[in-house]
């Protein structure tokens, strides 16, 4: 079987471990149509990096999160720098709703692209030859940089970051300031239909976090107790099938 880069991309005839792989990037999936910006900053294409060691694959994450990230948040910062007013927010709710597209969007992106990292991970683990007490121990190193570290940063970064600053900025600021001075049946409408913007971004995003969290926590302790058990074969086998899934996930979003 091809290993999983490879797979993917059907480009490479050498094995994941080789010195220089192609990886997926954010860019792959594409982005929305909403800002350009958004799009130059997550990547437009396959990047070619050298994943043959966990401190590479580590590196990566830190990256993947800090792109996408840094992205939402740059475009936050513009849309509350452009529409400050009751009036530009009524003349831009479209532009309110894509951003929120965006944000669900470009989080459950990142959320199979770092799946895709805890498959190389366990790639390199399970191709090192290594005992199986070093493989053990190896794996936990999936657990805390990504399981932990990396899905901690998109919690705090978008889930209560980027989210929380939007419900600041519009429902909570610029709607609710304009009680005294609106027309009540038009403000009440734009403000209740803001919630509702901003309330299913919210439950959006918390599922992709929490069900690829969820994945990779039971994709890591299946492997543990394989390699515990001394079933490498088996290990193989859930890897394998970690990857299948995770190229469906990357279909559907297409």
């Amino acid at each position: 079987m091809k290993p999983y880069a490879e797979r993917i991309i059907m480009k490479l005839p050498t094995p994941v471990l080789a010195s220089v792989v192609v990886v997926l990037s954010l860019g792959m999936f594409g982005c929305s149509s909403n800002s350009s910006a958004l799009s130059e900053q997550t990547g437009s294409t396959a990047q070619v990096q050298d994943l043959s060691s966990f401190e590479a694959v580590e590196e990566a994450v830190v990256n993947d999160v800090d792109l996408t990230t840094d992205a939402l948040i740059s475009e936050y910062e513009q849309l509350a720098s452009e529409i400050t007013t009751y009036e530009g927010f009524l003349d831009n709710t479209e532009r309110i709703d894509s951003f929120y597209e965006d944000v669900v969007k470009e989080t459950s992106k990142l959320c199979i692209v770092l799946e895709g990292r805890c498959a190389t991970y366990a790639e390199i683990a399970l191709s090192s030859g290594d005992s199986k007490g070093a493989i053990y121990d190896d794996l936990e190193g999936m657990y805390d940089a990504i399981y932990e570290d990396a899905f901690e940063d998109i919690y705090d970064d978008i889930y209560e970051g980027v989210l929380k600053e939007m419900y600041d900025t519009f429902y909570d600021g610029i709607l609710k300031d304009a009680y005294d001075s609106a027309s009540y049946g038009q403000w009440s409408d734009a403000r209740s239909d803001e919630y509702s913007r901003w309330s299913d971004a919210r439950s959006d995003v918390y599922r992709a976090w929490s069900d690829a969290r969820s994945d990779i926590y039971r994709f890591w302790s299946s492997l543990r107790s394989d390699v515990y058990g001394n079933k490498i074969e088996r290990a193989q086998k859930e890897l394998e099938d970690f990857q299948e899934d995770i190229e469906k996930a990357m279909t559907s979003e297409d």
